[in-house]
């Protein structure tokens, strides 16, 4: 982890200026149907977090966020009465931009990497000077747009097995773990179940395999400012898990045969053995993943929430198969673009605008 100089002004710590290291998103996509994990790659206990260094770099620049072990991984958090919309949060941040403002202008802080600031671009005509026939001139500037927001999104390289139900959409596992886990401020961490129906994937495609029940344990970890703003967090997080991978496979119960008798080809009578068959989705994904989003002024930074989710097999053997970061390394550009083409709350990869800014993803690998 990058170790950042602070300054303490005033009862506050500031971040002297650094460059900060933006994760670029790869804009080529992959096919449709990406590799489903391994059957037989299999592992014990529970998910083990580990967030994107630029994730922690974040938070230690904000003046609102602290890191903390959360017995998994390290994860952040506000710190004590700093989360947006409390007194001290307004009391902090309007004192941020006094002193901070004066810091800035002799060059102790600054905000982060000043080529990922969006520029707003002005152009006035003045009626003096003109331009010899008594026209105005055009003057054009050019400056940083402040306040402005950035979010970041990110996945675990391990990949799971979610079945019948899969990760993305309505009905998926993460909705239904982060609606049931995230109230109006926070995420509890208690585990939330969601059943699924799990087939093992068969050594011909042709064959038939035997379906699985499996129960899937759901643990969200998060803080933001209120309900509105839970809704769309859990909103990105739908989005960026859309790009699961997910494929038919056959399935049949052999648990419930039925007799019958047919006739052969010379039309002599044989008994058969049939069982209730078909068809059924399944599906692949990470089994962590997580948004961050902050709020970038001149004189420093402002985490404005976050909201990470884990899945694992709630079985000894878990589902669990490895990486994936090389398998959704295709696919981070259009996730970003699917986070920021929600409706009214983003703009879109790499462009700042609506409520998550700009919008930048990676994955994990250790």
């Amino acid at each position: 982890m990058t170790l950042v100089a602070h300054r303490s002004v005033l009862g506050l710590t500031f971040p002297l200026r650094k460059r900060s290291l933006l994760i670029k998103s790869s804009n080529q996509d992959s096919a449709d149907l990406l590799p489903r994990a391994s059957p037989n790659n299999l592992d014990q206990g529970e998910v083990h977090i580990t967030l994107p260094k630029e994730v922690l770099e974040d938070c230690e620049k904000a003046f609102n966020c602290e890191t903390y072990d959360s017995g998994r991984g390290i994860l952040t958090r506000f710190k004590k009465g700093m989360g947006p919309g409390t007194p001290s949060y307004k009391a902090n941040k309007d004192l941020g931009a006094v002193v901070g403002g004066r810091l800035a202008r002799r060059g102790g802080i600054g905000p982060p990497d000043m080529t990922a600031v969006p520029m707003t671009t002005t152009t006035a005509t003045k009626g003096s000077p003109t331009d010899g026939n008594g026209n105005g001139v055009s003057a054009t500037t050019t400056a940083p747009s402040f306040p402005y927001s950035s979010t970041r999104v990110f996945f675990g390289n391990q990949s799971l097995q979610y079945g019948s139900i899969g990760a993305s959409g309505d009905n998926g596992a993460i909705r239904f773990g982060l609606m049931a886990a995230c109230n109006a401020g926070q995420c509890d961490t208690l585990d939330k179940e969601v059943g699924t129906t799990y087939i093992s994937p068969p050594a011909d495609s042709a064959l038939y395999v035997p379906r699985e029940a499996v129960t899937l344990i759901v643990k969200a970890y998060g803080d933001y400012e209120n309900i509105t703003e839970r809704d769309k967090l859990i909103q990105a997080m739908i989005g960026a898990a859309s790009k699961e991978n997910c494929v038919d496979i056959r399935w049949w119960d052999s648990a419930n045969p039925s007799w019958g008798f047919a006739l052969d080809n010379q039309g002599f009578p044989f008994s058969t053995q049939t069982s209730p068959r078909g068809r059924l989705r399944q599906c692949t994904q990470t089994n962590y993943m997580g948004v961050t989003r902050y709020e970038y002024h001149p004189w420093g930074s402002a985490k404005k929430g976050n909201m990470l989710v884990t899945v694992q097999w709630k079985q000894s053997t878990q589902g669990v198969g490895t990486n994936w970061c090389s398998v959704v390394s295709g696919v981070l550009g259009s996730i970003a673009g699917i986070v920021g083409a929600i409706p009214g709350l983003g703009a879109a990869a790499g462009i700042a605008g609506g409520f998550f800014g700009i919008i930048s993803t990676s994955c994990s690998v250790t």
